[in-house]
């Protein structure tokens, strides 16, 4: 294991370390990249974007403190989430009027991680009693519905082995 923690991804006997390099790498190789510098530079950029609208998750997950844990879930949700939603909305509504993915004509691993966030948030407020819904962001919305309902994916959603947070 090149830095001793997971994940891992091995390659023709070479390890790969990171979430994202990994998540790029089998992007690269996937054909889920934008399809030409930019839109791969958007996509980073968005991608940067979620992994900072989870970050709040991770610290709260973490949380020893109860009050703190409270203090911080009611922050995510009334103040941060609503305001990342609200950028990634007009990020979506920028490309195509919302109607596709975040960049580019095709789903790329953009919409995926996106959509594998959202996934993690339900989680989360499940665990802490904490209300969420995208009701009020039709496009993201649609855009889950989109990337869940794709062949390869809605194969994978229905027989994935149940975990926890």
């Amino acid at each position: 294991m090149p830095y001793g923690q997971l994940p891992v991804l091995e390659v023709d006997g070479k390890q790969l370390a990171q979430s994202k390099a990994i998540c790029r790498y089998l992007a690269k190789e996937l054909k889920l990249m934008g399809s030409n510098p930019w839109e791969e530079a958007k996509g980073d950029m968005i991608v940067d974007y979620v992994e900072d609208m989870r970050s709040p998750i991770i610290r709260i997950f973490h949380e020893k403190d109860e009050e703190r844990r409270k203090l911080q879930t009611q922050l995510f949700k009334e103040q941060q989430l609503p305001t990342f939603l609200k950028n990634l909305e007009r990020d979506l509504t920028d490309n195509k009027d919302g109607e596709g993915y975040f960049i580019g004509d095709k789903m790329t691993w953009t919409d995926i991680l996106f959509v594998t966030t959202i996934s993690v948030i339900k989680l989360f407020a499940e665990k802490y009693n904490m209300e969420f819904s995208l009701e009020k962001f039709p496009k993201l919305s649609a855009l889950v519905e989109r990337v869940e309902s794709s062949e390869a994916i809605a194969a994978w959603i229905a027989k994935r082995p149940e975990t926890a947070m």
